[in-house]
C-alpha cells in the first residue's frame, strides 16, 4: 500500500454533479452539489499574477483575435492518484472525455489557517475550467500516480464564508 501526502488542514472539494449545483441566478446550491473531496493533495498553490498581457489568436481563415488580459489568477494542484477515491475517478473521467466538460465545473476550498474569527474557517467556493497539465502514467506497479491541474476561476461570482469548524467536511459531502 502506497504512503500518501496530505495537504496541511486544508481542504479541496469538487461537485460530483456540476449541473444541479449551478442555480438559475449562477449561485452554487451547496445541498445539490455532492461535493467529494479531493484527497492526498501534495501541492496546493494559488497563482497571482496581476500583468497585463497581450495575446493574439490565430484562426483557420487567416483572421486573428487580439486580447488582452489583466489580473490573472488560478489555483495550482498536485494530487496522488488514488483510483479508490470518488473525486479522483471523476477528475479522470474528465481528463478522458470531452474537453467542454472541464468547463462549469463546481469547486470549493477550505483554508483553515486564515479567518479571523475563532473555531471557524474560510470556504471559497465557484464555478471554474479545471486545465490538465500533467498526468504520470506508472509502469511499476508499486509506484504512485500523479495528476497535476490548474482550476482556474470562471466567473465573478465566488462566495467567500466564514464557516464553524463543526461543519466542516460533513455539511458538504452529506457523509
Amino acid at each position: 500500500m502506497a504512503n500518501f501526502k496530505t495537504n496541511a488542514g486544508n481542504k479541496l472539494f469538487i461537485a460530483l454533479s456540476p449541473d444541479t449545483a449551478i442555480s438559475d441566478d449562477g449561485s452554487i446550491n451547496v445541498s445539490a452539489a455532492r461535493f467529494s473531496e479531493i484527497e492526498h493533495i501534495t501541492a496546493l498553490k494559488l497563482n497571482y499574477s496581476p500583468k497585463k498581457e497581450d495575446k493574439v489568436y490565430y484562426h483557420n481563415n487567416g483572421e486573428s483575435t487580439s486580447i488582452t488580459t489583466g489580473l490573472s489568477k488560478s489555483l495550482s494542484v498536485s494530487i496522488d492518484f488514488d483510483n479508490s477515491s470518488q473525486a479522483h475517478q471523476y477528475l479522470l473521467s474528465l481528463l478522458l472525455g470531452d474537453v467542454h466538460n472541464v468547463n462549469n465545473q463546481v469547486i470549493m476550498l477550505e483554508i483553515h489557517t486564515i479567518s479571523a474569527e475563532t473555531n471557524k474557517f474560510v470556504t471559497v467556493s465557484g464555478k471554474a475550467t479545471i486545465n490538465f497539465k500533467n498526468h504520470f502514467p506508472s509502469g511499476n506497479a508499486d509506484e504512485l500516480q500523479k495528476l497535476e491541474f490548474d482550476i482556474l476561476p470562471q466567473d465573478n461570482k465566488w462566495t467567500t464564508t466564514n464557516t464553524p469548524k463543526t461543519n466542516s467536511t460533513q455539511a458538504h459531502t452529506g457523509v
